[in-house]
């Protein structure tokens, strides 16, 4: 192989890696997160999510259904994608995504107080090229600073750091 065909294999990689990551983003935000284990996640893959570690795509899509089924509408920004290793068959991404959460309405219609999360997160993932394409095997999520609440009621508006 070519040092031209080397280095666009790598630039391929990197490519294929970013989308993987960039899926995973709009899979939550179009309602889709029973879809990412099976998309995103090996068979065995760990998604270590700060709090909550779970093995597995039964367990990584209960988690991700059950978390983000209480939310009405979803946006997440990738950010800061930095594929740090790669050889072609395993790689290590670090990567950032801002996460703003609108909660479901209140199910009455009244004007009881609700809230709006926003949380920004730093992503280590090892990711591993598979017959289907790349999976992540591990996610580790971690928090930058605090995730903070808007909360809205009928007269204000106020932020409260969680």
């Amino acid at each position: 192989m070519s040092n031209v065909q080397s280095r666009l294999g790598s630039l391929e990689d990197e490519r294929k890696i970013t989308r993987v990551l960039t899926r995973y983003c709009d899979l939550l935000d179009t309602g889709n997160a029973d879809q990412i284990a099976s998309e995103i996640f090996a068979a065995d893959g760990i998604a270590d999510y700060h709090d909550y570690v779970v093995t597995g795509r039964e367990a990584i899509n209960a988690f991700l259904v059950e978390n983000m089924g209480q939310y009405a509408h979803t946006a997440h920004t990738l950010s800061n994608v930095f594929v740090r290793s790669c050889d072609g068959t395993r790689a290590e991404v670090t990567s950032s995504i801002t996460a703003l959460h609108w909660l479901q309405e209140p199910s009455n219609g009244g004007s009881e107080v609700h809230g709006d999360l926003a949380v920004i997160v730093a992503n280590t993932d090892q990711l591993q090229l598979m017959p289907e394409g790349w999976r992540i095997t591990k996610r580790q999520t971690r928090p930058l600073g605090r995730p903070f609440l808007v909360v809205q009621g009928p007269s204000k508006t106020m932020i409260v750091d969680s």
